[in-house]
């Protein structure tokens, strides 16, 4: 599948860094903050926006795999009466090229 979209790539790509960030350094690297006030506070502004960055990219991550599923349900004639009405009634987030596999 190829992205039209390059700044969904970018964003999904920062999402990748700021999620292993999280996994894998944050609270080595913050052990610090946690001694005052002012920097648990910070820590937990941070981890919020980590979070609504997360859910977005989950989000988008979804939307991607339910077009990938319908168009090759379409492609297979399978498409549901469920999935023909959410098409029609869905929102673009953003757009994607399908070459599914012959």
């Amino acid at each position: 599948m190829t992205i039209d979209n390059s700044q969904i790539e970018q964003y999904l790509d920062d999402a990748l860094v700021k999620r292993n960030f999280l996994m894998h350094h944050f609270f080595r690297v913050r052990q610090e903050e946690f001694i005052t006030e002012n920097g648990r506070m910070g820590m937990l502004k941070e981890l919020v926006n980590i979070e609504i960055e997360l859910k977005r990219a989950t989000t988008l991550i979804n939307g991607m795999r339910v077009a990938v599923s319908e168009a090759l349900n379409s492609k297979d004639g399978n498409e549901d009466i469920e999935t023909a009405e959410r098409r029609a009634a869905g929102e673009a987030l953003f757009s994607i090229k399908i070459h599914p596999p012959e």
